[in-house]
């Protein structure tokens, strides 16, 4: 099977001899996969980073999305965060396999790129108006990160500026790391989550988002102020 380049240098970066057997191992996982929820698989989404994640069709002829991915801690926060929002306001988490890192997703039609939107007011409306739609509680006993825990490596690249080759400009991570500190710094271990990473054109709901345990102010400020770099998978 042809993987994507991207796909293969970000798994390959990230886990490293892990990463590259994870990758070897892929048509293992379509073919159990389809096995197990008797699918057709069709092509792979375009532009692949962490996640091998292809369209496919049921038995019956309903149109869902397979997602792969590493069976690691984030892996297993996004499982549980879909299954909390169970299809309100994102895509519905049909079924898992945990441990075989596979997620059976709907379909989201049209899935559009919110990049694609012209409107830089439009975008932020809509990534604002979506967010506020995903606001909830944590379920109880969620295993979620605070956001203290989540910047806890930016905070190391922050020790490590002018020392390493990380893959962020030195100003950039130093920006970051103070904007983090001005906007978290009363809240960082507070328990209430919302996505961060959303939204499609329409406020339709969204594609696979990033969770995290937050304030419900910090998570609309940045993403409101990089709406572009919000997308939807499906």
């Amino acid at each position: 099977m042809s993987l994507p380049k991207g796909l293969i240098q970000a798994i390959n970066g990230h886990y490293g001899e892990a990463g590259a057997e994870w990758l070897d191992r892929i048509p293992e996982f379509i073919e159990a996969c389809q096995d197990s929820w008797s699918l057709r698989v069709l092509q792979p989404f375009p532009e692949l980073t962490f996640h091998f994640v292809m369209r496919a069709v049921q038995a019956e002829g309903t149109e869902v999305v397979l997602k792969l991915g590493v069976p690691d801690r984030e892996f297993r926060m996004q499982v549980e965060a879909l299954r909390a929002f169970d299809g309100d306001g994102c895509v519905r988490l049909l079924d898992s396999e945990v441990d075989l890192g596979a997620m059976l997703l709907e379909s989201l039609r049209p899935g559009d790129m919110l990049s694609h939107e012209i409107d830089d007011g439009r975008a932020v409306s809509v990534a604002a108006e979506l967010m506020r739609r995903l606001w909830r509680s944590p379920p109880e006993g969620h295993s979620l990160p605070t956001l203290a825990e989540w910047t806890a490596a930016l905070r190391r690249m922050r020790d490590r500026v002018g020392q390493t080759t990380d893959f962020l400009p030195d100003a950039v991570v130093e920006r970051a790391a103070d904007l983090l500190s001005e906007l978290t710094e009363p809240q960082e271990n507070q328990s209430c989550f919302t996505a961060t990473y959303i939204t499609t054109t329409s406020c339709q709901p969204s594609g696979s988002p990033g969770w995290r345990s937050t304030q419900r102010e910090w998570s609309a400020r940045p993403s409101s102020t990089s709406a572009r770099s919000c997308a939807t998978i499906s």
